[in-house]
Protein backbone atom coordinates (compact mmCIF):
# COMPACT_ATOMS: atom_id res chain seq x y z
CA UNK A 1 0.00 0.00 0.00
CA UNK A 2 1.58 3.22 -1.01
CA UNK A 3 0.04 6.72 0.49
CA UNK A 4 2.17 9.83 1.51
CA UNK A 5 2.89 10.92 5.33
CA UNK A 6 3.96 13.64 7.40
CA UNK A 7 4.73 11.85 10.74
CA UNK A 8 7.56 10.46 12.32
CA UNK A 9 8.43 7.45 13.80
CA UNK A 10 4.99 6.38 15.63
CA UNK A 11 2.63 3.55 14.82
CA UNK A 12 3.60 1.50 11.90
CA UNK A 13 5.98 3.93 10.95
CA UNK A 14 9.40 2.85 11.45
CA UNK A 15 11.75 5.76 9.88
CA UNK A 16 11.13 9.36 9.67
CA UNK A 17 10.77 11.67 7.00
CA UNK A 18 13.68 13.80 5.13
CA UNK A 19 11.67 16.50 3.68
CA UNK A 20 7.93 17.61 4.73
CA UNK A 21 5.74 14.64 3.58
CA UNK A 22 6.44 11.68 2.24
CA UNK A 23 5.83 8.70 -0.04
CA UNK A 24 4.96 5.98 2.75
CA UNK A 25 4.99 2.34 1.67
CA UNK A 26 3.33 -0.06 3.86
CA UNK A 27 3.90 -4.53 3.20
CA UNK A 28 0.87 -6.54 4.30
CA UNK A 29 0.71 -10.52 4.39
CA UNK A 30 -2.19 -11.62 3.09
CA UNK A 31 -4.38 -11.43 6.72
CA UNK A 32 -3.21 -7.47 6.94
CA UNK A 33 -0.19 -8.01 9.42
CA UNK A 34 2.23 -5.53 9.04
CA UNK A 35 5.61 -7.21 7.66
CA UNK A 36 7.50 -3.66 6.69
CA UNK A 37 7.37 -0.50 6.18
CA UNK A 38 9.52 2.62 3.84
CA UNK A 39 9.90 6.02 3.76
CA UNK A 40 11.42 7.44 0.44
CA UNK A 41 13.68 10.16 1.48
CA UNK A 42 13.65 13.10 -0.94
CA UNK A 43 15.19 16.99 0.64
CA UNK A 44 11.53 18.32 -1.05
CA UNK A 45 10.04 20.89 2.20
CA UNK A 46 6.89 21.39 -0.43
CA UNK A 47 5.69 17.59 0.06
CA UNK A 48 6.40 14.52 -2.52
CA UNK A 49 3.09 13.84 -4.33
CA UNK A 50 0.88 10.08 -3.32
CA UNK A 51 2.85 7.05 -3.38
CA UNK A 52 2.28 3.83 -6.04
CA UNK A 53 3.97 0.44 -5.46
CA UNK A 54 4.00 -2.72 -6.82
CA UNK A 55 6.02 -6.15 -6.31
CA UNK A 56 7.95 -7.51 -9.86
CA UNK A 57 8.82 -10.69 -11.11
CA UNK A 58 12.16 -11.06 -9.05
CA UNK A 59 10.64 -10.54 -6.06
CA UNK A 60 11.45 -6.42 -5.68
CA UNK A 61 9.42 -3.48 -5.45
CA UNK A 62 9.15 -0.31 -7.44
CA UNK A 63 8.15 2.77 -5.81
CA UNK A 64 6.96 5.70 -7.91
CA UNK A 65 5.97 9.41 -7.12
CA UNK A 66 6.25 12.81 -8.43
CA UNK A 67 8.26 15.38 -6.62
CA UNK A 68 10.04 18.63 -6.88
CA UNK A 69 13.50 17.56 -4.66
CA UNK A 70 16.68 17.47 -5.98
CA UNK A 71 19.54 15.47 -5.42
CA UNK A 72 19.42 14.15 -1.68
CA UNK A 73 18.02 11.19 0.50
CA UNK A 74 16.80 8.16 -1.46
CA UNK A 75 16.96 10.51 -4.91
CA UNK A 76 20.21 10.51 -6.78
CA UNK A 77 19.01 12.60 -10.02
CA UNK A 78 18.06 16.54 -10.11
CA UNK A 79 15.01 17.28 -11.40
CA UNK A 80 14.29 19.14 -14.48
CA UNK A 81 11.76 21.42 -14.08
CA UNK A 82 9.40 22.35 -10.95
CA UNK A 83 7.36 18.73 -10.35
CA UNK A 84 8.89 15.06 -12.37
CA UNK A 85 7.98 11.94 -11.63
CA UNK A 86 10.50 9.72 -9.83
CA UNK A 87 10.83 5.87 -9.58
CA UNK A 88 12.85 4.18 -7.33
CA UNK A 89 13.26 0.08 -6.72
CA UNK A 90 14.17 -1.58 -3.47
CA UNK A 91 14.56 -5.38 -3.06
CA UNK A 92 13.33 -6.97 0.33
CA UNK A 93 16.27 -7.60 2.21
CA UNK A 94 14.72 -11.33 3.04
CA UNK A 95 14.74 -11.96 -0.49
CA UNK A 96 18.60 -12.20 -0.25
CA UNK A 97 18.35 -15.06 1.60
CA UNK A 98 18.06 -18.39 -0.39
CA UNK A 99 14.36 -19.88 1.21
CA UNK A 100 15.05 -23.22 3.56
CA UNK A 101 12.53 -25.85 2.14
CA UNK A 102 10.04 -27.18 4.89
CA UNK A 103 6.67 -28.59 4.11
CA UNK A 104 3.71 -29.91 5.55
CA UNK A 105 0.31 -32.11 4.86
CA UNK A 106 -3.02 -32.79 5.80
CA UNK A 107 -2.65 -36.51 6.44
CA UNK A 108 0.88 -38.66 5.71
CA UNK A 109 -0.94 -41.97 6.80
CA UNK A 110 -4.36 -42.89 5.37
CA UNK A 111 -7.13 -45.42 4.71
CA UNK A 112 -8.57 -45.93 1.37
CA UNK A 113 -8.48 -43.32 -1.62
CA UNK A 114 -8.47 -40.01 -0.86
CA UNK A 115 -7.21 -36.43 -1.57
CA UNK A 116 -4.51 -34.68 0.66
CA UNK A 117 -3.66 -30.88 1.02
CA UNK A 118 -0.18 -29.78 0.95
CA UNK A 119 1.53 -26.54 2.46
CA UNK A 120 4.66 -24.72 2.40
CA UNK A 121 6.58 -24.01 5.30
CA UNK A 122 9.08 -22.74 3.89
CA UNK A 123 11.54 -19.86 5.59
CA UNK A 124 13.15 -16.78 3.90
CA UNK A 125 9.91 -15.76 1.65
CA UNK A 126 10.19 -18.13 -1.24
CA UNK A 127 8.34 -16.54 -4.08
CA UNK A 128 7.91 -19.71 -6.74
CA UNK A 129 7.37 -23.36 -5.90
CA UNK A 130 7.87 -26.76 -7.61
CA UNK A 131 6.03 -29.88 -5.85
CA UNK A 132 6.65 -33.55 -7.20
CA UNK A 133 3.79 -35.74 -6.01
CA UNK A 134 4.72 -39.51 -8.02
CA UNK A 135 1.70 -41.95 -7.88
CA UNK A 136 -0.58 -38.78 -7.20
CA UNK A 137 -2.53 -36.91 -9.71
CA UNK A 138 -1.99 -34.15 -10.31
CA UNK A 139 1.43 -35.45 -9.90
CA UNK A 140 2.72 -31.75 -10.02
CA UNK A 141 1.99 -28.32 -8.92
CA UNK A 142 3.75 -24.87 -8.79
CA UNK A 143 1.27 -23.36 -6.01
CA UNK A 144 2.44 -22.53 -2.96
CA UNK A 145 0.22 -24.68 -0.99
CA UNK A 146 -1.61 -27.29 -3.49
CA UNK A 147 -5.19 -29.01 -2.48
CA UNK A 148 -6.31 -31.89 -3.37
CA UNK A 149 -4.26 -34.23 -4.31
CA UNK A 150 -5.44 -37.57 -4.84
CA UNK A 151 -3.72 -41.09 -4.47
CA UNK A 152 -5.83 -43.54 -6.94
CA UNK A 153 -4.05 -46.82 -5.67
CA UNK A 154 -2.44 -48.24 -2.46
CA UNK A 155 1.34 -47.85 -1.51
CA UNK A 156 3.62 -45.41 -0.05
CA UNK A 157 5.04 -42.25 -1.99
CA UNK A 158 7.81 -39.97 -2.22
CA UNK A 159 6.87 -36.03 -2.14
CA UNK A 160 9.91 -33.24 -2.95
CA UNK A 161 9.49 -29.70 -2.88
CA UNK A 162 11.92 -27.06 -4.22
CA UNK A 163 11.33 -23.66 -3.82
CA UNK A 164 12.91 -20.12 -5.01
CA UNK A 165 13.39 -16.67 -4.52
CA UNK A 166 15.80 -13.60 -5.91
CA UNK A 167 18.84 -15.31 -3.90
CA UNK A 168 18.43 -18.97 -5.07
CA UNK A 169 16.36 -22.07 -4.32
CA UNK A 170 16.25 -24.96 -2.03
CA UNK A 171 14.76 -28.78 -2.48
CA UNK A 172 13.38 -31.11 -0.16
CA UNK A 173 12.99 -34.77 -0.46
CA UNK A 174 10.77 -37.04 1.43
CA UNK A 175 10.72 -40.76 0.56
CA UNK A 176 7.96 -42.82 1.12
CA UNK A 177 6.17 -39.74 3.20
CA UNK A 178 2.94 -40.93 1.96
CA UNK A 179 1.44 -44.21 3.14
CA UNK A 180 -1.89 -45.16 1.68
CA UNK A 181 -3.40 -47.60 3.89
CA UNK A 182 -5.97 -50.99 2.44
CA UNK A 183 -9.35 -51.05 4.59
CA UNK A 184 -10.26 -54.46 6.13
CA UNK A 185 -12.99 -56.31 4.01
CA UNK A 186 -15.99 -55.89 5.19
CA UNK A 187 -17.10 -58.12 8.45
CA UNK A 188 -19.25 -60.53 7.99
CA UNK A 189 -22.07 -60.79 11.35
CA UNK A 190 -23.72 -64.04 12.20
CA UNK A 191 -26.21 -64.87 14.47
CA UNK A 192 -26.70 -67.32 17.54
CA UNK A 193 -30.69 -66.86 18.64
CA UNK A 194 -30.36 -62.73 18.70
CA UNK A 195 -26.90 -62.84 19.54
CA UNK A 196 -24.60 -61.41 16.89
CA UNK A 197 -20.91 -62.22 16.34
CA UNK A 198 -18.81 -60.66 14.03
CA UNK A 199 -16.14 -62.23 11.96
CA UNK A 200 -12.56 -61.52 14.23
CA UNK A 201 -10.99 -58.13 13.50
CA UNK A 202 -8.68 -55.85 15.45
CA UNK A 203 -11.44 -54.00 17.06
CA UNK A 204 -15.32 -54.05 17.35
CA UNK A 205 -17.90 -51.10 17.65
CA UNK A 206 -21.14 -51.68 17.79
CA UNK A 207 -24.13 -49.61 17.24
CA UNK A 208 -28.43 -49.47 16.22
CA UNK A 209 -28.88 -47.60 13.28
CA UNK A 210 -31.68 -45.17 15.36
CA UNK A 211 -28.33 -43.91 17.28
CA UNK A 212 -24.95 -43.73 15.83
CA UNK A 213 -23.95 -41.85 18.58
CA UNK A 214 -23.63 -44.55 21.25
CA UNK A 215 -21.28 -47.29 21.38
CA UNK A 216 -23.21 -50.52 22.54
CA UNK A 217 -20.17 -52.49 22.86
CA UNK A 218 -16.28 -53.04 21.50
CA UNK A 219 -16.56 -56.76 22.02
CA UNK A 220 -16.36 -59.56 19.03
CA UNK A 221 -20.22 -60.77 19.94
CA UNK A 222 -23.52 -58.40 21.04
CA UNK A 223 -26.54 -58.88 22.29
CA UNK A 224 -28.90 -56.30 21.97
CA UNK A 225 -31.51 -56.05 24.81
CA UNK A 226 -34.13 -54.49 22.60
CA UNK A 227 -34.82 -55.08 18.77
CA UNK A 228 -33.59 -52.79 16.09
CA UNK A 229 -31.23 -52.99 13.50
CA UNK A 230 -27.67 -53.58 14.25
CA UNK A 231 -24.33 -52.97 12.82
CA UNK A 232 -20.87 -53.55 13.71
CA UNK A 233 -17.42 -51.01 12.58
CA UNK A 234 -14.69 -53.17 12.39
CA UNK A 235 -10.95 -51.93 12.42
CA UNK A 236 -7.47 -53.10 11.67
CA UNK A 237 -4.05 -52.65 13.62
CA UNK A 238 -3.87 -49.46 11.27
CA UNK A 239 -6.82 -47.70 12.53
CA UNK A 240 -8.26 -48.34 8.63
CA UNK A 241 -12.22 -49.36 9.37
CA UNK A 242 -14.92 -50.55 7.97
CA UNK A 243 -18.84 -51.35 8.69
CA UNK A 244 -21.46 -54.31 8.52
CA UNK A 245 -23.93 -54.80 6.74
CA UNK A 246 -27.09 -54.31 8.77
CA UNK A 247 -28.68 -56.86 11.27
CA UNK A 248 -32.24 -56.74 11.75
CA UNK A 249 -33.32 -58.03 15.43
CA UNK A 250 -36.89 -58.74 15.45
CA UNK A 251 -37.30 -60.39 18.72
CA UNK A 252 -35.51 -61.49 21.65
CA UNK A 253 -34.78 -65.04 21.68
CA UNK A 254 -32.68 -67.50 23.72
CA UNK A 255 -30.79 -69.96 22.68
CA UNK A 256 -32.13 -72.91 24.64
CA UNK A 257 -34.54 -73.22 27.75
CA UNK A 258 -31.83 -73.16 30.18
CA UNK A 259 -32.84 -70.72 32.70
CA UNK A 260 -30.59 -68.92 34.97
CA UNK A 261 -32.23 -66.36 37.62
CA UNK A 262 -30.01 -63.65 39.10
CA UNK A 263 -30.96 -62.66 42.82
CA UNK A 264 -29.77 -58.95 43.82
CA UNK A 265 -28.62 -57.75 46.79
CA UNK A 266 -27.73 -54.16 45.83
CA UNK A 267 -24.54 -54.83 45.34
CA UNK A 268 -23.85 -58.43 44.77
CA UNK A 269 -25.38 -60.60 42.23
CA UNK A 270 -26.22 -64.67 43.11
CA UNK A 271 -27.76 -66.90 40.93
CA UNK A 272 -30.41 -69.34 41.23
CA UNK A 273 -32.52 -71.77 38.86
CA UNK A 274 -31.04 -74.21 36.45
CA UNK A 275 -27.49 -72.26 36.35
CA UNK A 276 -24.58 -74.33 35.66
CA UNK A 277 -21.42 -72.45 36.12
CA UNK A 278 -18.26 -73.13 35.22
CA UNK A 279 -14.88 -71.37 34.28
CA UNK A 280 -16.62 -70.62 30.94
CA UNK A 281 -19.67 -68.52 32.69
CA UNK A 282 -19.87 -64.89 31.74
CA UNK A 283 -22.72 -61.97 33.12
CA UNK A 284 -23.56 -58.76 30.41
CA UNK A 285 -25.20 -55.99 32.29
CA UNK A 286 -26.87 -53.12 29.53
CA UNK A 287 -28.13 -50.19 30.58
CA UNK A 288 -32.17 -48.93 29.16
CA UNK A 289 -30.56 -47.59 26.21
CA UNK A 290 -28.55 -51.55 25.56
CA UNK A 291 -25.10 -49.69 25.87
CA UNK A 292 -22.94 -52.46 27.62
CA UNK A 293 -22.04 -51.54 31.34
CA UNK A 294 -20.28 -54.09 32.59
CA UNK A 295 -18.93 -57.61 31.59
CA UNK A 296 -17.86 -60.38 34.15
CA UNK A 297 -16.22 -64.11 34.41
CA UNK A 298 -18.85 -65.78 36.59
CA UNK A 299 -18.45 -68.21 39.75
CA UNK A 300 -20.72 -70.35 41.75
CA UNK A 301 -20.39 -67.27 44.61
CA UNK A 302 -21.48 -64.73 42.46
CA UNK A 303 -20.31 -61.51 41.22
CA UNK A 304 -19.96 -57.51 42.41
CA UNK A 305 -22.18 -55.00 40.81
CA UNK A 306 -20.27 -51.93 40.42
CA UNK A 307 -23.66 -50.08 39.24
CA UNK A 308 -23.98 -46.50 40.67
CA UNK A 309 -27.17 -44.95 38.77
CA UNK A 310 -30.92 -45.84 39.57
CA UNK A 311 -32.84 -47.36 36.98
CA UNK A 312 -33.70 -50.46 34.84
CA UNK A 313 -31.10 -52.53 33.60
CA UNK A 314 -30.97 -55.78 31.61
CA UNK A 315 -28.64 -58.92 32.28
CA UNK A 316 -27.73 -61.78 29.69
CA UNK A 317 -25.50 -64.41 31.18
CA UNK A 318 -23.97 -66.87 29.37
CA UNK A 319 -22.73 -70.52 30.91
CA UNK A 320 -22.34 -74.22 29.80
CA UNK A 321 -25.97 -75.01 29.97
CA UNK A 322 -27.13 -71.90 27.67
CA UNK A 323 -28.13 -68.35 27.57
CA UNK A 324 -30.98 -66.31 29.85
CA UNK A 325 -31.93 -62.91 29.61
CA UNK A 326 -33.90 -60.33 31.83
CA UNK A 327 -33.72 -57.09 33.28
CA UNK A 328 -34.11 -56.00 36.82
CA UNK A 329 -34.16 -52.74 38.96
CA UNK A 330 -31.60 -51.21 40.46
CA UNK A 331 -32.06 -48.24 43.51
CA UNK A 332 -28.88 -47.40 46.05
Amino acid sequence: MGGRSQSGISGDKTESNLGAEQTWVVKTDSFGSKQWDKTLHTNNNAGDGLGFAIQTKDGCYVMANSTGAGIGGDKTQASQGLWDYWIIKFCDSTSSITPMVNLGTSDTIFCDKQSINFFDLSLNNPTSWQWYFPGALPDTSTLQNPIGIYYPSYGQFNISLKACNAAGCDSLFLPLFIAELQSPPAPVVTLNGSMMCSSPAYSYAWYETGNLTLLLSSNQCYQPTVTGNYFVIIADSNGCSTPSATTAITSMQNENNHTCIPVFDGTHLNLQGNCIIEHQSFLYIYDAQGKEVFASQLSSTGVDLPLTTNGIYFYRIVSRGGTSHGKFSFVK
